[in-house]
C-alpha cells in the first residue's frame, strides 16, 4: 500500500500556495451565464416536460436526479436538482482524481502500487484497491479536503463506509469537468491521462448508463455506482463524459431506493437517453451531393462538416476521362464545428449553402472563385436545415426549413428580387409534434411547399399553399 505524503504536512504546504489558483479556477467554472445564453439553454434543455413526466410517472417514489454539461453549446440542465444520494462506486472517480494530484503535488507519476490499485478501481469497480487508496489519501477526512480543493460544496464524505458518500448529480459534473476534461486547471494533462483512460476501458458488463442513446462508436468515458444499502435500499449511478460529434457532453444520473440493480438501470437509462438523444438530434451532422451547371455534363459538387472546424469542399469532374474529384479546400473554420449542412445550386449560377452550428444558422454561396461568408441568418435550430429555390417570386426564392430547438419546424424565405436579398424573420409550426429528428422540403410541381418531418420512427407530412394565404396544413402521420 502507497502512503506516501497523503494529504498531510508537505501536502499542506502546497495547498497554501496553490490556495489563490484553486479559488480562480472554481470561480471560472461557476461565471454567471449571460441572459441570452440561458434562453438558449433553456430552449435546448433535454429535461422537457414531456421527460419530466415520464420519470415521476414510470419512477416515482425513487430518488431520480440528473445533470449534463453540454461543452458545444456552454449549456448546463438539471433533473431534480440539489437530491443527494449516495455514491457507491461513483465516488471512485474522486479517489483516482485525490491520487493523482497527490502524484502531481508531489512533482511525480503514479507509483507501480498505484497504478495497480486505480486501474481496476476504475475499470472492473473493484473496492479492495479503492479502500486502499482512499485510507491511503486520509480516509474521510483526506476525501473533505478533497471536496473542498474541487469545489464540491453538496457533497458529504462517509466512514467508513466510502460508498456511503452523500453527491448531488451537479456536483459530480463539476468533478468530471476538472477530472476528465481539464477545466479549471488543477490537474495538468499527463496527471488526469491515467484515471481518463481507465474511465475510457470500463469492462463491457458496466457499460450501461450514461452510455444509453449514444451512436454506435462513440467512445464514453464512465464509472457506475450499483449497491444494496441498508439506508437506501439499491443506489444506481452513472457518471460520465460522451464524446459527441462537436464536443463532450458531460452527464450524471443518480437514483436510490431500488430493489435490485435491475430495477434501477431502466429509470438511468431513461434519463440518460433522452439527454444524449437531444444532444445527437442538435448536432447531426451529415454530407450534401447535388448536381451542379458546372461543366458540358453538369459536375457533382459535395459540402461536409471538416473534422476540425468549418466545410470542406469538393467536385467531380464529370467532363473528364475517369471522373475524378479534386478538392475545393475548407472554408468557413471560424465557426467551428458544423452540425448540419444543405445546399443548392441557384437559377443564376451561385452554389448556396446553410450551415448549422450549435443552434444557429449561418449562410455561404460561392460564385465564380471563393466562398463568401458566413452571415448568421437564424437562430434556435435543430438537426438537419434543408434549402430549396422556388418559383415563388421572379428569381425564384429561397425557401428554407428545419427542426426548432422548442420544438416543431422553423421556416424561413429570403427574397431574391429585392435588394440585398434579405432573409424573412423566422416563423415556426406544428410544435405540437415536439422535436423533430430530421426533415426534407420540396416544391410540388402544382406549386405547394410538401415537407416531410421525422419524429422518433413516425413520419409526418405537411404542406403549404404557393398563394394567397401561405398558409400550412398538417401534420398528417403516414408511418
Amino acid at each position: 500500500m502507497d502512503r506516501t505524503h497523503p494529504v498531510g504536512q508537505h501536502g499542506r504546504v502546497r495547498i497554501r500556495r496553490s490556495l489563490v489558483a484553486l479559488v480562480v479556477a472554481a470561480a471560472t467554472l461557476m461565471m454567471p451565464v449571460p441572459a441570452d445564453a440561458l434562453d438558449r439553454c433553456a430552449a435546448t434543455d433535454p429535461f422537457t416536460p414531456a421527460v419530466r413526466a415520464d420519470v415521476a410517472r414510470r419512477f416515482g417514489g425513487h430518488h431520480v436526479t440528473a445533470s449534463a454539461h453540454d461543452t458545444a453549446s456552454g449549456c448546463t440542465w438539471h433533473l431534480n436538482p440539489g437530491v443527494r444520494v449516495t455514491t457507491a462506486s461513483v465516488v471512485k472517480v474522486e479517489v483516482g482524481a485525490g491520487v493523482l494530484l497527490r502524484a502531481q503535488r508531489q512533482g511525480r507519476g503514479l507509483t507501480a502500487a498505484e497504478q495497480a490499485r486505480l486501474w481496476p478501481m476504475i475499470t472492473e469497480s473493484a473496492n479492495p484497491p479503492t479502500t486502499e487508496l482512499w485510507s491511503s489519501l486520509g480516509g474521510a477526512a483526506g476525501m473533505t479536503q478533497l471536496d473542498r480543493t474541487f469545489g464540491l460544496v453538496n457533497t458529504t464524505q462517509a466512514s467508513p463506509s466510502w460508498g456511503i458518500t452523500s453527491t448531488t448529480a451537479a456536483d459530480q459534473v463539476h468533478l468530471l469537468r476538472q477530472v476528465v476534461l481539464g477545466e479549471g486547471g488543477i490537474l495538468d494533462a499527463a496527471h488526469r491521462a491515467p484515471l481518463v483512460t481507465a474511465m475510457g476501458s470500463v469492462v463491457p458488463s458496466q457499460r450501461w448508463g450514461v452510455t444509453a442513446g449514444t451512436p454506435p462508436g462513440t467512445l464514453v468515458r464512465q464509472k457506475n455506482g450499483f449497491a444494496g444499502s441498508a439506508c437506501c435500499a439499491w443506489r444506481v449511478n452513472s457518471v460520465g463524459v460522451i464524446e459527441h460529434v462537436g464536443g463532450p457532453l458531460v452527464l450524471a444520473v443518480l437514483s436510490d431506493g431500488w430493489g435490485s440493480m435491475a430495477q434501477g438501470i431502466p429509470a438511468i437509462e431513461s434519463v440518460a437517453r433522452a439527454v444524449n438523444e437531444s444532444v445527437v438530434r442538435s448536432r447531426s451532422a451529415g454530407v450534401v451531393l447535388i448536381q451542379s451547371r458546372f461543366g458540358t455534363v453538369g459536375n457533382f459538387e459535395v459540402i461536409y462538416p471538416a473534422a476540425a472546424g468549418g466545410l470542406g469542399a469538393m467536385w467531380r469532374n464529370n467532363d473528364a476521362p475517369g471522373n475524378p474529384w479534386s478538392t475545393s479546400g475548407v472554408f468557413g473554420q471560424s465557426l467551428g464545428p458544423v452540425g448540419a449542412v444543405t445546399m443548392i445550386h441557384s437559377s443564376y449560377g451561385n452554389l448556396e449553402v446553410v450551415a448549422r452550428v450549435g443552434d444557429r444558422l449561418y449562410s455561404f454561396w460561392r460564385g465564380t472563385t471563393g466562398w463568401n461568408g458566413p452571415t448568421q441568418i437564424a437562430s434556435g435550430a435543430a438537426g438537419n436545415p434543408v434549402l430549396i429555390q422556388s418559383r415563388l417570386g421572379t428569381v425564384g426564392n429561397f425557401e428554407l426549413a428545419y427542426p426548432t430547438v422548442a420544438g416543431g419546424l422553423g421556416i424561413m424565405w429570403r427574397n431574391n428580387d429585392a435588394p440585398g436579398t434579405p432573409w424573412s424573420a423566422p416563423s415556426v409550426f406544428a410544435q405540437s409534434l415536439g422535436p423533430v429528428s430530421g426533415v426534407s422540403m420540396i416544391q410540388s410541381s402544382y406549386g405547394n411547399l410538401e415537407v416531410v418531418a421525422r419524429v422518433g420512427e413516425s413520419l409526418f407530412s405537411l404542406w403549404r399553399d404557393s398563394g394567397p394565404t401561405f398558409t400550412w396544413r398538417g401534420p398528417s402521420a403516414f408511418l
